[in-house]
């Protein structure tokens, strides 16, 4: 046989050997990819399930994806792409056909090694050791047997069409979560990110500055819980609140943008807060909730001066202004909707001072005189203190009432008098005082002076007669009686009287001193004794059955000059001598006034009985 017959033969072989190299190493790859995706998929959808289902703790979850990955990666690494790198060997493939087949031992890689040498010797006219005749028989008998049979089939599929199903069966499962449980996918891909982010910052320092930390708030009025998370990894972090009178925690997630997140509330109620993050807790802080202090009552106690006698008066309720006389003290008690700060709760004045008001719980009062007038504005704090402020501050004005002076009025109607000196020692003076709180004392004071300086040689004189009344009465009716019985020296006639009666409260708080009231003046003109007086119809002393005797006679008009002898008649008295005294005046240097005059005037034409000389009113 020669060179060239032998060539088919050892090529065929060689062919049959690399196509079964190349097959058995297409199944390898294909059973490790059935592999990849049975175990490794298989693996992460039963750690999708198992944290969808029950919720896996963020270590766990964390630890399983890792080894999950790693198995996925060994397996790729060994199943796939080992076999994928793998080179298509033929004296190994040789060698496996053999194990495989169990009757070509030897004959298939000895027809490939001394086949190749015979090729080679003949080639180069080298003599073999061996005979190529065997060679040559050894390689036709190997290529016939290779021909007869079909060596893809000594390859074992088994395994790998049974990978290769159950990868068929993970990836439809796979594709049916993605159709159906996207966002759970998404969640579960949120979970491991945090997890991750967790494992980092296990390890790295975190800080959270949590805002406004505690705080008091108005209820109904939004608050705004912040944190800052420095260092943070993760996207979330948790806000845990309590209410004060409950037990149960209230959880919260809130996103992180920025490293940032914060929560806008409306508490009706107090509670306790803090923020947690990757197994951290900040500090707890309380958010207090009360209410703007409402006036709910309020009372205003009157304590009158102690002069006045009057009871303490209360008034219930708002009022817009207290009308009080000078000097009450005025205490306010007040009652709020809630408790009060003890430091910030005032009353402004008109003036703009400010007085501090004592309080307890959700009570306070203050006291004040009454002094001039005034504004109060009453303002309250809550007792969480600043921003508690009550929106609507309670305003009264205070109007002092002055304590009247008395009232006082004679009981006299005229206001001049002519009265002869007898009829002026038994005179008395009638007169009423009225005053709000009492009248504690009067006086009576007169002025008896001369008509004209140069009728009387008397001068001015002045006289006053009191009385006392203890306890001080509102209304008084009293006389002054024989007030002019026993004046030194006598009263004579061409005198005129003047009395004023004033009267004197019980007011001793007054800077000033007592209010005093005085009456009208009295005048009281001294005239001689004739009967001139008796020819006045309003004579305030006669007795009705004289006056009307006397009202029968007939006057005769008197010339008013008193130097000129008067007519004489049948019914006129007696002649009697008039003495004349030269009167030395200094008329000539002094100058008499209007007023003097026409009191002589009137003096002499009531002593003649002239129409000019009645009363007046």
């Amino acid at each position: 046989m020669t060179h060239t017959s032998n060539q088919p033969d050892y090529a065929m072989i060689a062919s049959t050997v690399v196509r079964f190299g190349r097959f058995r190493r297409r199944w390898c790859c294909l059973e490790g990819m059935g592999r990849l995706i049975a175990i490794a998929l298989g693996a992460l959808l039963v750690w999708f399930l198992a944290d969808w289902l029950i919720g896996l703790p963020g270590w766990a979850l964390l630890g399983l994806f890792a080894a999950i990955v790693a198995a996925g990666a060994w397996i790729a690494a060994w199943r796939v792409l080992r076999p994928m790198l793998r080179l298509v060997r033929i004296k190994h493939e040789a060698l496996a056909i053999e194990q495989l087949h169990g009757k070509l031992d030897n004959r298939v890689i000895g027809s490939i090694e001394l086949g190749a040498e015979v090729a080679e010797a003949e080639g180069s006219g080298k003599p073999l050791g061996y005979a190529p005749v065997l060679v040559h028989e050894l390689v036709a008998q190997t290529a016939r047997t290779l021909r007869e049979s079909d060596v893809r089939r000594l390859v074992d599929r088994t395994s790998a069409r049974r990978f290769v199903a159950a990868s068929a069966g993970v990836l439809l499962a796979a594709v049916l979560c993605v159709a159906f449980a996207s966002d759970a996918i998404t969640t579960r891909a949120d979970r491991l990110g945090q997890a991750y982010a967790a494992l980092l910052d296990s390890f790295f320092p975190i800080e959270l500055r949590v805002t406004p930390g505690n705080r008091a708030v108005v209820r109904g009025r939004p608050v705004t819980l912040g944190v800052e998370v420095v260092g943070a990894r993760q996207r979330r972090v948790s806000l845990v609140t309590r209410k004060t009178a409950a037990r149960e925690e209230a959880i919260t997630e809130l996103p992180l943008a920025d490293r940032k997140a914060s929560l806008r509330l409306d508490p009706q109620e107090s509670f306790e807060y803090r923020f947690e993050y990757a197994g951290r807790r900040s500090q707890s802080y309380q958010i207090r909730v009360g209410d703007l202090p409402l006036l709910t009552a309020i009372n205003y106690e009157l304590v009158f001066p102690p002069y006045t006698g009057q009871p303490p008066r209360s008034i219930v309720g708002r009022v817009p202004r207290i009308k009080a006389l000078m000097g009450t003290s005025i205490m306010v008690s007040f009652a709020a909707s809630t408790s009060l700060h003890p430091d910030r709760c005032s009353v402004q004045w008109q003036d703009g001072t400010r007085q501090t008001l004592p309080v307890t719980g959700r009570f306070g009062h203050f006291s004040f005189t009454v002094t001039r007038p005034d504004k109060a504005t009453v303002s309250l704090t809550g007792e969480f203190g600043h921003g508690f402020e009550m929106e609507n501050p309670v305003s009264f004005e205070v109007i002092p009432e002055p304590d009247r002076s008395p009232s006082v009025q004679l009981g006299i109607r005229k206001k001049e008098l002519m009265l002869m000196p007898d009829q002026l020692a038994s005179f008395a003076v009638p007169w009423m005082a009225e005053d709000d709180f009492g009248v504690a004392e009067a006086k009576l004071d007169y002025t008896i002076e001369p008509l004209d300086k140069f009728l009387t040689e008397t001068g001015t004189r002045k006289g006053s007669v009191s009385r006392k009344y203890d306890p001080p009465q509102d209304l008084v009716k009293d006389v002054f009686s024989a007030v002019f019985k026993d004046a030194q020296p006598p009263i004579r006639p061409g005198e005129k009287i003047t009395v004023t009666v004033t009267a004197t409260d019980n007011n001793t708080e007054n800077e000033a001193g007592p209010g005093q009231g005085m009456s009208a003046p009295l005048e009281i003109i001294v005239v001689a004794q004739d009967l001139s007086a008796f020819a006045l119809s309003d004579y305030l002393f006669m007795d009705q059955r004289a006056a009307m005797m006397l009202g029968q006679l007939r006057t005769t008009k008197r010339n008013t000059d008193l130097l000129v002898s008067p007519k004489k008649t049948v019914r006129t008295q007696k002649e009697f001598a008039i003495d004349r005294h030269e009167l030395k005046t200094n008329v000539a240097k002094e100058a008499l006034g209007p007023a003097t005059e026409d009191e002589a005037a009137r003096y002499f034409l009531g002593l003649s009985g002239g129409k000019n000389a009645t009363t007046r009113e």
